[in-house]
């Protein structure tokens, strides 16, 4: 928060119910004045430590549209890989169809 304004939000949770339990996932959005000022860093690192902490044995992101090349930079320096791609599954209101990329973060190695 800065100057009574909120810079970024997130939320973590397991990704999945019953046997995918043991994997994490989570939502973080910055706000636009915010960005590139380490808002989306803090919030990357907050979800893995809150991760590890619960003993989760990896974050996985669902739906990192492959259009939003700053999210796809942070969390590959977080140290996500991009494991697949759904062709054409994000509209976007200006590109029209984009992929969608699945990333995960292995917190077990």
């Amino acid at each position: 928060m800065e100057n009574q304004r909120i810079l970024g939000t997130s939320n973590m949770y397991p990704n999945r119910p019953g046997p995918g339990a043991h994997i994490a996932s989570g939502n973080f959005m910055v706000a636009p004045e915010a960005r590139g000022r380490g808002v989306g860093q803090a919030l990357g690192e907050y979800l893995l430590d809150w991760a590890r902490s619960r003993e989760f044995a990896g974050v996985q992101f669902n739906a990192v549209a492959a259009s939003n090349a700053p999210a796809i930079r942070l969390y590959e320096r977080l140290g996500f890989a991009m494991i697949g791609t759904v062709p054409g599954a994000f509209r976007h209101p200006t590109l029209g169809a984009v992929g969608l990329h699945v990333m995960y973060h292995d917190l077990d190695s």
